[in-house]
């Protein structure tokens, strides 16, 4: 299979599961092509450090060619099924398209003494020092897209002076513009009932990554969702039978009276009294016509007393939820029916009438709020699009669309791609499940010339698995990966085009890859759009590995606070269970470490670097997990990722600076003095804000204590003349003990990244340092593939592409939840629904719930295939139905029953669901690793124990 994946001669299109070595495969292909004299070679990668590591690798291996013995360098040119063979027509074999057909036919070598094998090692030794005249460019999509606009800055419409930036302080700029903009104060009152400031702001960034504005997007949604022109009032008729409805039901039932009284109230108007408004049932039947035809009963009201009235009416004639048409049977009883023969007719007539405003009203509303975000956009689009051009900058959308528009542009395409620094003759694609649809069309224009029948022999090789493909919301279209191997395969003709399936994992042993199998056979479409088997093959088949599944942790609910009892250290989110959880995982890899626990795969000792704690999203838990890591002394990178504005320790801080800018700010000294530096309770700032009149926080503060006011005065002076670096540093020398007191050690790690934040600003302006930071809420990315001997805590996105030999899989028992008020189509055109139903919205609603559980799975198989030898499942209750955790147990059977510790949350065994049972745990002690033993805070061990009593 590799032999012909790696065969310069074909285009091969590679489907590589998880673990089967596909940046090897990828770099073989490389040394393959450069071994057969073969140039301008295009590497084109997800991510940077793909690109370097690609890189190094090939660097690597050309420069021990260089220098290593002859039997050595020969072992490795075998190993490429790299040999001169006497007769060219032999030495490829042409398998079919769809199949790897038979082996390539070396049935003679030449001996490694002739002088046509003495040129190949030559040429094989010499790579290194020729590597750069050989035209190799490893580089993600969007470096080529910015070098290739960079080249061309006339014919893609650019400053040539253009520079590459993610441009989030300008985002915050223009947002602060937009929002004082008149043109679209009337847009901004339609929708600040709905949505908040900060959401607003992320809502049009994301509306900024995901599309352009368009001219037809109004009527685009419009024509969608079947929205009116406006919506009209109830008619006269319609208002006489719900009036007469509302007669009827008044003799009826309880239910029917209740009903009676909501109709009422829609067609009263206003000062009417009801028993002046309409007579008797038995009068209406013996004399037709006594209600005055004068008397107008229209209600002339604004839209949102028609939307309350029709709202009312909906409880009624509708299904509370779905809005549907209810049973006549369930509007009025059997009895009122019969009594009454009109009944049936006037509830079928005024449902109909009232299911159609409704759905019309759903429909308008949908439709105004929409436009009016539209309306917004625009505007932002065009501030956003101008102050680029003023200050010649490009954000990582402008670079991809531009290279498209440039590649796709007939007029420029032939020359552009005729004098770019080097021909491409040969295009390698990483990752290629990843990939967005304006991606595929720039790879697409730029291979289209290979497959044109001409003698030269140009190549595409695209190596990846559908079944990690995880990144939809930064625009990846998994449908695209089995569509575009077809599509390449038919501009092929299927002629020298080979198509492989790589399922040997060499990362995984047989157990946790035998756990995926029998997961995801249950899944074959939803997580790879085909009815395939998904099988994986071990390589380390002789190897031992282990399963581990915990029992569900049972949900304990915190006492009832008393009114004003605030629990000022409690955390979001916080239950009995996340914190348990927390401290098992600790206590046992504190043990494995303290113990001298050894790996039996590699036989030697288990170190931190060795585990890695998986979560789906960053939430309470990773904090108390870090934080229980810590207290044990075992060294932990505790976050991949995170905004330094997120923590309560930065906004104390902030707080506390704004303070100190203005004395005024009486919010800001409240904040920083209930904050760890300064510890006020709630009486304490009761006491000086209390009767204060119009008297500062800060004057009173004087009086009421006498050495803070001291402190801060302190702070003032300092912040006036130091820069924000010296007066943060000072706060902090005492500050940080403080902070890590009440909010835990985990709280070290983001203040040393504010810190690093406060030394990498340049700008000695302590106003200028809190707006900044205010305003853009800085991204912290740590690098887990750096060698740092320490336990690694991150998303699974994150994971991707790495692998441990320990893997704890927690956050397990919920399933993704698309309470999105905001929801966008397949053309990424944006619909406001709110809380209003709209058929076409709904169907949208569906189709996103089916691809984000889709996804779900897939980040599932990512999560679990990261696991070299021992997997660990950890949950709580409740576990919802089609969670992870669900999955694993239900679908991952048989499993052996083991009864192990689970310490501290049980001071017994417990029963635990594993594979290999019999797996061996074997202790060496070894005197230099000291971890000291883990205290246990008897107040949530006690309370949790009286639950699984």
């Amino acid at each position: 299979m590799r032999k012909n994946a790696i065969n310069p001669n074909f285009s091969v299109w590679v489907n590589a599961s998880a673990g089967t070595g596909k940046t090897k495969i990828l770099i073989d292909r490389v040394l393959r092509l450069l071994l057969e004299n073969k140039r301008n070679i295009l590497c084109l990668t997800f991510t940077n450090a793909a690109a370097n590591e690609m890189e190094n690798r090939i660097h690597s291996t050309l420069s021990r060619w260089a220098i290593c013995s002859e039997s050595v360098l020969v072992a490795d040119l075998e190993q490429l099924d790299f040999f001169p063979i006497p007769s060219q027509s032999s030495l490829f074999c042409h398998p079919s398209s769809t199949t790897l057909g038979s082996q390539h036919p070396y049935l003679s070598r030449v001996t490694l003494g002739s002088r046509e094998n003495k040129d190949y090692l030559t040429r094989a030794r010499r790579l290194f020092s020729e590597l750069e005249n050989l035209g190799l460019t490893i580089q993600t999509i969007h470096a080529f897209c910015y070098k290739l606009i960079s080249r061309f800055p006339i014919e893609a419409g650019i400053a040539p002076n253009c520079t590459l930036s993610e441009c989030k302080e300008l985002h915050s700029i223009i947002f602060n513009k937009v929002l004082y903009n008149e043109t679209v104060q009337d847009d901004i009152n339609l929708i600040a009932t709905e949505i908040d400031e900060n959401k607003l702001r992320d809502l049009l960034y994301t509306l900024c990554i995901k599309r352009s504005i368009s001219a037809n997007d109004s009527k685009y949604i419009k024509d969608k969702l079947s929205a009116p022109d406006e919506i009209h009032d109830l008619q006269s008729e319609t208002t006489e039978h719900i009036k007469r409805l509302a007669e009827i039901l008044s003799e009826g039932s309880k239910r029917d009276q209740s009903y009676s009284e909501i109709l009422y109230s829609t067609v009263i108007p206003a000062g009417i009294q009801k028993e002046n408004m309409w007579i008797p049932v038995s009068a209406t039947f013996m004399t037709p016509g006594l209600v005055d035809p004068s008397v107008s009963y229209s209600d002339d009201t604004g839209m949102e007393q028609k939307d309350t009235r029709i709202e009312d009416l909906a409880k009624v004639f509708l299904k509370s939820e779905s809005h549907e048409k209810k049973s006549i049977s369930s509007i009025a009883t059997k009895s009122t029916l019969e009594k009454f023969r009109d009944a049936e007719q006037i509830i079928e007539s005024v449902q109909n009438v009232v299911f159609t405003h409704i759905k019309d009203m759903n429909s308008y509303q949908i439709f105004k709020r929409t436009s009016s975000l539209l309306g917004i956009f625009k505007v932002y689009v065009d501030l956003y699009s101008s102050e680029k051009s003023k200050n010649a900058l490009l954000d990582y959308n402008d670079i991809i669309g531009l290279a498209t528009n440039l590649l796709s542009n007939p007029n420029y395409k032939d020359w552009i791609l005729f004098n770019l620094d080097q021909k491409i003759d040969h295009i390698l694609v990483d990752e290629a499940q990843d990939n967005s649809i304006s991606q595929w069309k720039i790879i697409t224009n730029l291979c289209d010339e290979f497959f044109a029948g001409n003698d030269e022999k140009r190549t595409l090789f695209v190596v990846g698995d559908v079944k990690q493909s995880i990144y939809r919301f930064q625009g990846a279209n998994p449908h695209l990966f089995n569509y575009m191997q077809q599509y390449f395969h038919t501009k092929t003709g299927g002629r020298d085009w080979v198509s492989c399936q790589l399922e040997k994992s060499f990362r995984s042993t047989p157990e946790v890859l035998m756990l995926v199998d029998r997961i995801f056979n249950n899944f074959r479409a939803e997580i790879s759009f085909v009815d395939n088997e998904i099988k994986h093959v071990p390589h380390r088949e002789n190897d031992q590995g282990y399963i581990e599944i915990w029992p569900a942790l049972p949900k304990c609910k915190e006492k009832e606070q008393r009114a004003l009892q605030i629990p000022l250290t409690c955390k979001e989110g916080y239950t009995i269970a996340d914190r348990l959880l927390a401290q098992a995982i600790a206590h046992k890899i504190h043990n494995w470490l303290n113990e001298g626990r050894i790996l039996v795969a590699k036989d030697r000792h288990i170190e931190p670097r060795d585990i890695v704690i998986l979560v789906r999203q960053r939430n309470v838990l990773v904090d108390y997990i870090i934080s229980e890591l810590k207290k044990a002394s075992v060294p932990v990178v505790g976050r991949d990722y995170f905004r330094i504005m997120d923590y309560i320790a930065v906004q104390d801080l902030i707080a506390l600076a704004e303070f100190l800018l203005l004395q005024a700010n009486n919010l800001a000294l409240a904040n920083a003095l209930k904050s760890p530096l300064f510890n006020f309770t709630e009486d304490d700032l009761f006491n000086i804000a209390y009767d204060r009149k119009e008297q500062l926080l800060w004057e009173k503060l004087q009086d009421y204590h006498k050495v803070i006011y001291s402190e801060l005065n302190y702070l003032i002076n300092l912040s006036r003349i130091e820069s924000p670096l010296t007066l943060f540093t000072h706060i902090l020398r005492t500050g940080k003990k403080k902070f890590a007191a009440r909010l835990g050690l985990e709280c070290f790690e983001v203040l040393d990244e504010f810190m690093n934040l406060v030394l990498q600003f340049e700008n000695p302006s302590l106003q200028a340092f809190v707006q900044w930071i205010k305003e853009n809420n800085p991204e912290i990315k740590n690098d887990m593939q750096s060698e740092r001997n320490a336990v690694r805590i991150m998303t699974i996105h994150k994971s991707k592409g790495l692998q441990a030999p320990i893997v704890f899989l927690v956050d397990t028992n919920t399933v993704p939840r698309n309470s999105e008020s905001i929801i966008f189509d397949g053309t990424e055109v944006p619909f406001w629904c709110g809380k209003n139903n709209n058929a076409y919205c709904d169907q949208v609603k569906r189709e996103k719930k089916l691809e984000d559980y889709n996804e779900y799975l897939r980040l599932l198989y990512v999560a679990l295939t990261r696991a070299e030898d021992e997997l660990y499942i950890l949950s709580k209750e409740p576990v919802q139905k089609g969670s992870w955790y669900d999955l694993i147990t239900q679908y991952g059977e048989p499993y052996e029953k083991k009864q192990t510790y689970l310490q501290p949350i049980f001071k017994e065994k417990v029963e635990v669901l594993c594979v290999n049972a019999n797996y061996p745990y074997i202790y060496k002690k070894r005197d230099y690793f000291d971890v000291p033993v883990i205290s246990l805070p008897p107040n949530l061990s006690m309370s949790f124990q009286c639950l699984t009593l």
